[in-house]
């Protein structure tokens, strides 16, 4: 890895993250598949499943038979459930 490492405090499980590590992600194809808001830090990456449904579907099909069409508390707040949090650093 070159240059400086702007991502901070970032855990996988009870670890660190490993730079030097290769993890497995999970994402939709706006992101991964489609590099949607310029997410190229994946390209090249080995695609292990793929649902073959648009993202809108999956999440639709999820809500209808997870959830069987209604939306708990755990999704009330439109910020999320306070898992990832932005830090921004200040400019010297």
């Amino acid at each position: 890895m070159t240059g400086e490492y702007r991502i901070k405090n970032v855990m996988v499980g009870d670890e660190p993250l490993n730079p030097e590590k290769i993890y497995t992600v999970a994402a939709v194809d706006y992101l991964l598949l489609n590099r949607g808001n310029g997410f190229t830090m994946f390209d090249g990456g080995k695609v292990i499943l793929q649902s073959g449904e648009p993202d809108y579907a999956v999440v639709a099909h999820y809500i209808q038979d997870d959830l069987k069409g209604v939306i708990g508390d755990a999704y009330e707040s439109p910020y999320g459930q306070g898992r990832i949090v932005a830090v921004e650093e200040s400019v010297r």
